[in-house]
Parts: structure tokens; sequence; C-alpha cells
């Protein structure tokens, strides 16, 4: 046991997990932690804990505002739609983000300034960002797509980007179509 904490570090019998109690500045730094279980050696692990004195934080350490805005994207024939999400931070340094839809955790999109997604029914997006002294979250309720329809099949020739070839052999479908009373 350090000194400096006796008297100051509780252990839950539960999870194994140790608390400091009264945290100090001092108390920063890296600790390491061995122990057993059952008579086996548990893996011996390293935490680097930073202690800050909040009323000496500068302001422009604080994260000062978090704002999520959304962009609708619909495919050409209204068969498929994507939202892309855009979270950005005023203030703040080490600004770590996190993502979460419906209060559940995205964690695929740690870190990410956008996020896109294809929502089938109302969905809340919320952007975290934190650091080591401040933590802020922006929200924005998605709707979900409006997709019309099933899509349509791709002509062959769009791919080479001749359209009006696309277009004309549409036509002449259509044409041959209505003359044999289809």
């Amino acid at each position: 046991m350090i000194p400096a904490l006796k008297g100051r570090v509780t252990m839950s019998n539960e999870t194994g997990d140790l608390t400091i109690l009264s945290l100090r500045e001092e108390d920063s730094g890296k600790y390491a932690f061995s122990g057993a279980e059952q008579s086996r050696p548990l893996k011996p692990k390293e935490v680097v804990l930073h202690v800050y004195d909040l009323c000496a934080v500068s302001n422009n350490e604080r994260i000062s505002k978090v704002q999520v805005d959304s962009q609708v994207k619909n495919s050409p024939n209204s068969s498929s739609c994507s939202v892309t999400l855009s979270c950005s931070v005023l203030g703040g340094s080490q600004v770590e983000l996190s993502w979460s839809r419906d209060g559940q955790r995205i964690a695929k999109a740690e870190n990410r300034t956008t996020l896109t997604v294809s929502p089938s029914r109302e969905e809340l997006y919320s952007c975290t960002a934190s650091n080591p002294v401040s933590s802020l979250t922006g929200r924005v309720t998605v709707p979900p797509c409006q997709t019309h329809g099933e899509p349509e099949p791709e002509p062959e020739a769009e791919l080479n980007g001749n359209h009006r070839t696309v277009q004309q052999k549409k036509r002449r479908r259509d044409c041959e179509k209505e003359r044999k009373g289809v």
C-alpha cells in the first residue's frame, strides 16, 4: 500500500474494483495492480491516473458546445436513402468523440466526426465530446428514410456513362411493347 493513500482506498469484494477517495492532484501517476484469485495469480494491470483541479482549468480547455447536423441523401429513384450525421465541437483539447443510437453506444464509431446511417424508424443519435475536464453531448432525432417503391434495375449501358444511349434503348423497348400491344 502506498503510504499517501492509506485510509483513502476501498476495494469491492464483488468486482475487485479499487477506489481512491478524496483525490488530490498529487495522486496523479502510474499505478500497478497485482493480486491472486483462489491462489492463482492474476495478470498485473497498470493504470495511469490524471487528477485535475477543475478550479485551475482554463475555459479554453473546457468543451463549450457540441452540435450534430444531419443531411439526407436519397438514391436517384428514391428506393433508398442514407443520412450523414456530422458532429462539431467548440473548445476543448484532447477531445474524444463517441456516438450512440437510442442510448446504446455505437462501438465502431469512436472518434469519428461523421456517421452515415439508414434508419428504418425514428432514432435519436447522440455525439458526446469528452476530454479530461469536461463532457458535452449533442443530439438529433433522425426520421425514418422515406423510400418509394422497388428499386429499378440499373440499365447495363449506364455503367459506361452513356446516359443518352440508355434513354434511347428504353424508348425503343417501350415503342416495341406498344406496337405488340403489350
